[in-house]
């Protein structure tokens, strides 16, 4: 009863009394008895409205745990249906009432097919019993049964049979869990299997592991890792690996770089990956040997910077010739020309001879100053790369009349070594461009790059096998291992792109 209701019933009891009052006349005793009862009918019925609303919200939480009941009720069914467990549900006389989906896949039925039916029918010969004996046992009891399929040999499964009781503790029916036990041989099969490679791949691979526990103690050490350490197992095992090592412990990144002291005192590099947990406790560690490529990467450093000092020792020197050759070679020509015209004012009729040789003397200077420039060009020391390859690529334009262009660039100074490493891969190359590759224009283009600069020659000539270039074929890409060495003494790379008549481009990389 609502609130509204109540004061409206209220209100019309109240008013039948007062008019029963008013009919009664002027009794007091009467009216004060009429008044005690409008007094207690009210709170009877206020009463009675505490008790509807009550009610009402004890139907409400049971119309609550209805839908709940109802909603775990579809929750189970939909587990029941869906388990990858076979699950059969069957009365106290042994009739079938339900089966799941992986129940009816293992019978090779479908669940209406076998609903209302004895289950011993789906069983073979013995076992038939032995579910007998099951049923008749008090609690959940275990044990094979061979399910006799629609078709098909019999399937052995490991069944789980719990007793299905009424709320006065009555047995009304059974519930078999069976879990198909080819599926459980084969996992078990497939887990041997791999630890099996495991073990294998443990004890022959080349590189060294390390299971540890969590306090980095060594609890398994293959072969090549005992080799590494030169301790026996019996020795490794139970020692930490923090013992092993020189200086601070590894960091948790992979590819640390530590120092390891073998049983013989000997220090070996060794590079340590970061911990994987293979199983709780236990981490599984890499180490892999890096000794001789830390002596090989050494040698190789050592082999660059004396290559590099090589051409820079043939860089000053060819500096030296060519200032020896434009100064020393022009005052003494300088001097023969002085000398020359001295003679021809001395003996005017020698001076048409003497023309003569001042024009071939002037030939030589030309030809000096051009050699000089080629061995050390000064423009690239005093205005940089750029003004250098723009004079070398005219230059040999007009000597070759091959066409020769730089795309247009906007690069900056470099240091000097660059520079000078980039003007002679250019040199090379235009060169052998000229003399090998019968082009007729060749394109340079120079770029500058995050931390290197790029130089690339390509020409429309007739090209070559990069193959046979690199196996070292004799009139075959000329000039290249200039570059290569002019490229491993900084560090750069070399890119080579051609093909018979397809042309050639030599792309090289310097790091600044």
């Amino acid at each position: 009863m609502n609130e509204t209701l109540f004061e409206a019933t209220l209100a019309s009891v109240q008013e039948r009394l007062e008019r029963l009052v008013a009919d009664a006349g002027p009794h007091p005793q009467q009216e004060t008895l009429l008044r005690t009862a409008v007094a207690e009918l009210t709170k009877a019925l206020e009463a009675l409205d505490t008790a509807a609303e009550d009610l009402r919200q004890q139907n409400e939480e049971l119309a609550a745990t209805r839908v709940l009941a109802e909603q775990q009720r579809v929750r189970y069914q939909e587990l029941f249906y869906h388990a990858p467990d076979a699950y059969v549900v069957i009365d106290r006389v042994g009739l079938i009432q339900e089966v799941n989906l992986a129940a009816a896949a293992l019978l090779r039925r479908s669940p209406d097919a076998v609903v209302r039916k004895p289950l011993v029918v789906f069983l073979a010969g013995k076992d038939r019993r032995t579910l007998t004996c099951l049923l008749a046992g008090a609690g959940a009891v275990h044990a094979e049964l061979g399910i006799q399929p629609l078709f098909g040999a019999p399937v052995r499964v490991s069944a789980s049979v719990t007793a299905i009781r009424d709320e006065g503790g009555a047995r009304v029916g059974f519930r078999l869990l069976m879990r198909d036990l080819s599926t459980t041989e084969r996992t078990a099969q497939a887990l041997r299997e791999s630890e099996e490679r495991f073990r294998a791949m443990f004890d022959h691979t080349l590189q060294a592991i390390l299971v540890l526990d969590d306090e980095g103690r060594i609890l398994e050490a293959n072969p090549a890792a005992r080799k590494l350490v030169g301790l026996d197992p019996d020795l490794l095992l139970g020692r930490a690996l923090s013992n092993l090592l020189v200086g601070a412990p590894p960091s948790e990144d992979a590819g640390s770089l530590v120092k390891l002291r073998r049983a013989d005192g000997v220090l070996r590099s060794v590079v340590l990956t970061s911990r994987v947990t293979i199983a709780p406790g236990q981490h599984l560690v890499f180490a892999q040997d890096v000794t001789a490529l830390e002596a090989a990467t050494a040698d190789r450093d050592l082999l660059r910077a004396l290559a590099a000092h090589r051409l820079e020792a043939r860089e000053d020197e060819a500096r030296r010739i060519a200032r020896e050759l434009h100064d020393e070679a022009g005052q003494l020509l300088t001097a023969v020309h002085l000398g020359l015209e001295e003679v021809a004012v001395a003996v005017p009729a020698a001076r048409e001879g003497l023309a003569g040789v001042h024009g071939q003397l002037g030939e030589i200077e030309q030809r000096l100053r051009g050699l000089s420039h080629e061995l050390r060009p000064t423009l690239l020391d005093d205005l940089g790369l750029l003004p250098a390859l723009q004079h070398l690529a005219e230059s040999t334009a007009a000597r070759s009349g091959v066409a020769i262009t730089i795309e247009p660039t906007e690069i900056s100074r470099l240091p000097p070594g660059v520079e000078t490493t980039l003007y002679r891969v250019a040199q090379e190359v235009i060169n052998n461009a000229v003399r090998h590759s019968r082009a007729r224009s060749i394109v340079i283009r120079l770029t500058g790059q995050p931390g290197a600069a790029e130089l690339a020659v390509r020409d429309d000539g007739v090209g070559f096998d990069p193959e046979a270039a690199r196996a070292g074929r004799r009139g075959q890409g000329v000039g290249l291992p200039g570059v290569r060495e002019r490229m491993e003494a900084v560090g750069g790379d070399l890119t080579l792109h051609s093909g018979p008549g397809e042309g050639t481009e030599v792309v090289v990389r310097v790091p600044l």
